[in-house]
């Protein structure tokens, strides 16, 4: 068997080598062998040169499988690249021919010293480099037509688990939701029964845990939204004074617990009322004020609260510190920590246990209100001092939402109560009945149709996601009765997606209270929605 091709071929394409069934370099030509050398003959194609294309050949058996194939390889010394395609073998023949011409651009870029002219090559290697050229930009086309299209259904797929992630996460909030209102409002009922020290200790415990079992649930909800790009800002009049002792009141037994006091230095040109996401920032304070106790080792804490105006604006900012005595926290680890999951090591380990989310959520709650947010040392140069400022609008106006003692107030009038859980309901009733409100309960959208259809109420509390007819329905229906047009009526629900939330008031309702609602939820819901006066 002849080695070497037809003279006609070798007289078309000076460049080749032939290769057996076994990918064994069999021949190489005259012009060829000056490129690469003698030493290539005998040894396995894909191993006597760099292939960078195709990726394929170092692992088909059968080279002669990728004859569509354009090949770019360079010999392993560096000095010279080709591009080549395999012939078809001649009938009754093992043998496979690959056809080369330089690899110009490669040559041009990488050994552009040794100079590639039409004397080296014949006109023939110019007409295949030009063939060849135009079927290597169009594997480019394909290949990116191909990642455009690999891209585009990874960002479909990512897009559907991110919302399938949020369906989760609603879903369990909403599951966890449901019976933790139960024992959220049980405990509250029973601090105003008359019990033993011991039974009031136990009732303590449940009511501390199941805060603390609240909290991580809107931890991971509130991290769901902002990480799928749910959430949103809800702005509204309040009074930062105030919003600093709510902060304050509710972390109290806290410190009185880790032998801690709370001071609170306001400036004194803070305004009474300004405009932000007032739950948002009170979301945030509250969460540094809880880890400076936490952390500040026995020693006190420090709230700070001033004004950063802003030139030529309306608009200014409200910064906010939170100084304590504690460890501190390294420069190395300042900007680590408001990463999910972060720790940092302490000479002292706490007693909490947290979900490892708060600084994240924390900061990604300042951005969001294009906000900035920070940890720096104390000016006592001891401790730890998180910061925040977040833009705010001074308002004229004061916020029509006053503090009642919740132990005085009374409310007058009838109010509807819509939820299917026996439970929620009958604690519900409960909690309304002990301020002065008369409460008819229904337990299914139909009955409190009928309920509503036949009776006058100053309020409806309608529960969300129920068999058969959901709040939505029943609300939209209701609001069909002429003395519901205008009346009051709340969404109830364990759902807390600020999505969720605006969808409601789309749907016609008035407000919305999310469960589990403690003693200062429902009285502030019926503070703004039903006359009071004090007992």
């Amino acid at each position: 068997m002849n080695l070497a091709p037809t003279p006609a071929l070798g007289s078309v394409y000076p460049l080749y080598l032939v290769l057996d069934k076994q990918n064994k370099i069999k021949f190489v030509s005259d012009q060829l062998q000056p490129e690469i050398g003698n030493n290539c003959q005998g040894e396995h194609f894909v191993s006597s040169f760099i292939v960078k294309r195709p990726v394929l050949a170092t692992h088909v058996p059968d080279i002669s499988l990728l004859g569509r194939q354009l090949f770019l390889f360079i010999t392993l010394d560096g000095e010279f690249a080709m591009r080549g395609q395999l012939l078809p073998p001649s009938p009754g023949d093992d043998d496979v021919t690959m056809v080369i011409t330089p690899w110009l651009t490669w040559m041009q870029e990488n050994r552009p010293s040794r100079l590639l002219s039409p004397h080296s090559f014949p006109i023939a290697d110019a007409q295949l480099e030009l063939q060849l050229n135009l079927n290597t930009q169009q594997m480019m086309i394909d290949d990116m037509n191909n990642l455009l299209l690999n891209l585009q259904t990874a960002n479909e797929q990512a897009i559907e688990a991110s919302k399938v992630k949020s369906q989760f996460v609603n879903h369990i909030s909403h599951e966890l939701r449901t019976p933790l209102n139960g024992i959220v409002s049980a405990a509250e009922l029973l601090k105003t029964e008359a019990v033993n020290p011991h039974a009031a200790q136990l009732i303590s415990v449940i009511g501390k845990s199941s805060e603390a079992l609240l909290g991580i649930i809107n931890q991971i909800l509130h991290f769901s939204q902002i990480s799928s790009g749910n959430a949103m800002l809800v702005i509204k009049e309040f009074d930062p004074a105030q919003l600093c002792k709510d902060v304050l009141d509710i972390t109290s037994l806290l410190a009185q617990q880790n032998n801690v006091k709370i001071k609170l230095q306001l400036e004194q040109l803070l305004p009474e009322s300004v405009s932000a996401d007032a739950l948002r920032i009170h979301n945030v304070l509250l969460n540094l004020v809880g880890n400076a106790i936490k952390h500040c080792e026995g020693a006190d804490v420090l709230v700070k609260v001033s004004l950063k105006a802003a030139q030529a604006s309306a608009i200014t900012s409200l910064l906010f510190e939170v100084q304590d005595g504690g460890p501190g926290v390294p420069i190395a680890d300042r900007q680590r920590i408001f990463e999910p999951f972060a720790t940092i090591d302490r000479p002292k380990k706490t007693k909490d246990s947290t979900s490892g989310l708060g600084l994240a959520i924390v900061k990604s709650e300042v951005e969001l209100m294009s906000g900035r947010i920070g940890v720096s040392d104390t000016p006592s140069g001891k401790g730890s001092s998180f910061w925040f400022d977040v833009p705010v609008s001074i308002t004229s106006s004061t916020s029509s939402l006053k503090s009642l003692d919740s132990n005085q107030v009374l409310f007058s009038g009838s109010v509807l109560i819509v939820d299917d859980n026996e439970i929620n309901l009958r604690l519900c009733m409960l909690q309304l009945q002990k301020w002065g409100l008369h409460v008819d309960a229904a337990e299914s959208a139909a009955q409190a149709i009928e309920l509503a259809r036949h009776n006058q109420y100053q309020l409806i509390l309608m529960d969300i996601q129920m068999p058969e007819m959901d709040g939505q329905q029943a609300t939209r229906l209701i609001r069909q009765f002429p003395q519901y047009r205008d009346a009051p009526v709340i969404a109830w629900t364990a759902n807390a997606c600020e999505v969720e939330a605006k969808s409601y008031v789309i749907s016609g309702f008035s407000d919305t209270l999310v469960k589990p609602a403690n003693n200062q939820s429902f009285r502030n819901m019926l503070i703004k929605w039903l006359p009071a006066s004090h007992g």
